[in-house]
């Protein structure tokens, strides 16, 4: 009790369990807990794992939202130097095909820049904004 890099760890395994088995509302739920409290106990690692989830959780929905989330991941995972699971990149590969299919390449590519270029204190505070795609934990 009281682990909060444990807890963090835990929510965000959840979420993407939840990924895998596309339920889509308990993922955003869980994702977003793991990325409250990875930022508290500075694990940027397993931000970076929760932005990326956030990103399959609104590709379909708000897929401008989800190059975003793409984006910061992507970008926060080059500068902590971690690499993505193969097994972890092939659960987001297909919603990021679908994100760039439905805004186009010039889209897709100036919003995965807004992505990028965001502090990770700006792009905490962007994943857990409340969005139509999933609703906050009570």
């Amino acid at each position: 009790m009281g682990d909060l890099r444990s807890i963090a760890q835990g929510c965000e395994d959840l979420g993407v369990v939840a990924l895998t088995r596309s339920d889509l509302d308990r993922a955003a739920v869980s994702l977003k807990e793991s990325i409250a409290l990875s930022l508290e106990v500075g694990q940027s690692e397993l931000v970076a794992s929760g932005l990326m989830g956030l990103g399959v959780v609104t590709a379909r929905e708000q897929p401008m939202r989800a190059a975003r989330h793409f984006g910061a991941a992507e970008a926060l995972r080059e500068v902590v130097g971690v690499t993505i699971w193969p097994p972890r990149r092939k659960l987001c590969d297909h919603a990021l095909e679908a994100v760039r299919d439905a805004l186009g390449a010039a889209a897709f590519a100036a919003a995965w820049a807004e992505g990028s270029a965001m502090t990770l204190e700006r792009a905490v505070e962007y994943a857990l904004e409340r969005d139509t795609t999933a609703p906050m934990a009570p």
